[in-house]
């Protein structure tokens, strides 16, 4: 699996730990964790020389700072109680869904150039 798959993958991921912190209210890491784009792999490598060459970079760079912003909102209202309104973001339609479908379409489009 090259970069690009697995950043695809873990970012994919949050919808499902994001759902088991509606449902618990609990969570293994700060709205403040979340919300940092730089911390996860992927905003590692985008800070790197590496990262900075890929296709469309800025666009991409852009969507995951929202992704980040936007799940760090969904977060807030799931650890508040706000059950309805966080499960609502992650539906087709909600903010969240919109901006990781469209990272995820963006880093697909990256992986298939370049094979």
């Amino acid at each position: 699996m090259n970069k690009i798959d697995k950043m695809i993958l873990a970012h994919s991921q949050w919808k499902f730990h994001l759902k088991r912190v509606i449902d618990t209210q609990k969570a293994s890491f700060t709205v403040d964790e979340l919300r940092d784009h730089h911390h996860c792999d992927f905003g590692k490598l985008l800070d790197s020389a590496e990262g900075k060459t890929l296709a469309d970079y800025s666009k991409i760079s852009e969507l995951h700072k929202k992704f980040h912003h936007d799940a760090a909102h969904v977060l807030t209202l799931a650890l508040a109680g706000h059950k309805s309104e966080a499960k609502a973001e992650l539906e087709f339609g909600g903010q969240f869904s919109r901006v990781s479908a469209m990272l995820v379409n963006k880093l697909t489009e990256i992986e298939e150039s370049s094979s």
